[in-house]
């Protein structure tokens, strides 16, 4: 995975999915992390504590697809001190490292494979709606 986003555009988007990290007293410990992967030129954010799961799309310049899950809370606080200038995140395969690159700051942080990182239930939107009369 390579791609380049926006530090504002990153660091919103994860503030808005870690309401749905878990903490530290979780009982699988990937929970504490966020998926970050590739999705159709953008980069999409996930959290989920197995109760409440948050989705987040991001506008980013894609040259390659991939996932990973690293630890949430860690890669927030690494985004908030960059400028807002474009952000690089570089994958490697191997070793599940992604680099955060942004101007002269460099930081590597350890990441899980994305496989191990539990699915959200898909929504169905063919489901019926329910209205409700709003009563004063």
């Amino acid at each position: 995975m390579k791609l380049t986003c926006m530090q504002d555009d990153l660091k919103r988007g994860l503030a808005a999915i870690s309401h749905a990290v878990a903490g530290k007293s979780a009982t699988l410990p990937v929970l504490a992390n966020v998926l970050l992967a590739t999705d159709d030129g953008r980069l999409k954010l996930t959290a989920t504590n197995l109760e409440v799961g948050i989705n987040r799309w991001i506008g980013a310049n894609i040259a390659q697809a991939g996932a990973v899950a690293v630890p949430a809370k860690l890669l927030a606080d690494v985004v908030g001190g960059l400028p807002n200038d474009k952000v690089t995140l570089t994958l490697d395969p191997k070793t599940q490292t992604l680099r955060v690159e942004c101007g002269r700051f460099v930081s590597n942080i350890k990441g899980v494979d994305a496989d191990e990182f539990p699915s959200l239930p898909a929504v169905n939107t063919r489901a019926p709606l329910v209205s409700l009369p709003a009563v004063l």
